[in-house]
């Protein structure tokens, strides 16, 4: 890596992701690990297969997940659309091409084709029991499961060709909006930097800004689900490990993304990433461990007997 290209993507990063960065430092200073929560039937698959799914923001669990970000980002932008214009025509001089129309099928184009996994931060005191509001969303007519996953970096690294893992923005409007506007500001402050042969770049990075904003954010009244997301843009960001196939969930047959963990840039096993499951209130919690730790046994995690857990935590449905 050129000292010209260190610079730039240093300036990429003080544009667009100064927060988003201090957040993930601070974290991973942190103890607190990261918690997938999902039903006994797709952590079998997670386990056995050491595969990992990503599936659509549209077959999300809450519609309105997928909807927020887009309804803010369009009252933000048109508040600002004539800053947006001015920088548009400095970063794509002679470009006659509608800025409205190219951002509107840009980011829609990218939404389309957006898959995430989701997960949450994992506090200590939540060790054995997990979080009931969890239990509450996931418990429905399933036996749900809290896999505690080591922080690694299967989450978080510095490598171009690996997935993006970034926190969810819990936001009002006007909390949308400062954000918004910070970054605008930032963006103004630091144009006379960028170099010719980097402004096209710019202006994707500008978009990809947008998109990922959009996906990560969420109404600020599920603060306390603490999430992250793995985020993987299919058609504009093709990666060779994740394969594409059909799978029905829940009676509706989607395209789930998926990739094995041992085929990331750092091949990691999920002896490396799993440090507990627990199981959530269910019908048959000691016949469900048993099966449970079998499955570990069989798939080489060490220590599975006391990796696995039963939550006590009382579930009033």
């Amino acid at each position: 890596m050129s000292n010209s290209d260190f610079n730039f993507n240093q300036l990429f990063t003080e544009i667009f992701y100064p927060e988003t960065e201090n957040l993930r430092q601070k974290y991973f200073e942190s103890d607190k690990q990261f918690v997938h929560y999902t039903s006994v039937n797709a952590a079998i698959n997670i386990i056995s297969k050491n595969q990992v799914w990503l599936r659509h923001t549209s077959v999300m669990n809450d519609l309105m997940e997928n909807k927020q970000g887009w309804v803010l980002f369009e009252e933000s932008y048109k508040k600002h659309a004539t800053v947006f214009e001015k920088m548009y025509k400095i970063l794509m001089p002679g470009n006659e091409t509608n800025l409205d129309n190219e951002l509107q099928s840009l980011i829609k184009s990218a939404m389309d084709n957006t898959y995430v996994a989701s997960f949450s931060e994992h506090l200590k005191e939540e060790n054995g029991i997990g979080r009931l509001s969890m239990w509450r969303a996931y418990g429905k007519g399933v036996t749900p499961l809290a896999l505690v996953l080591r922080k690694s970096k299967m989450f978080y690294d510095g490598h171009e060709d690996t997935l993006v893992f970034t926190p969810v923005n819990y936001l009002t409007k006007n909390d949308f909006e400062k954000k918004f506007d910070e970054m605008i500001t930032r963006l103004e402050k630091k144009l006379h930097l960028i170099k010719p042969e980097n402004k096209q770049n710019v202006f994707n990075n500008l978009v990809i800004y947008f998109i990922y904003l959009i996906t990560t954010t969420k109404h600020h009244g599920f603060k306390e689900e603490k999430e992250w997301r793995l985020i993987h843009i299919s058609k504009l960001f093709p990666l060779n490990f994740i394969q594409e196939e059909i799978e029905v969930i829940d009676g509706t047959p989607q395209i789930i993304c998926k990739f094995s963990t041992k085929e990331l840039p750092e091949s990691i096993s999920m002896n490396d990433l799993i440090e507990q499951i627990i199981i959530g209130p269910c019908l048959h919690p000691k016949v469900v461990k048993e099966s449970l730790v079998k499955l570990l046994n069989e798939n080489g995690i060490e220590n599975a007997n006391n990796k696995v857990k039963l939550s006590d935590i009382p579930l009033r449905t």
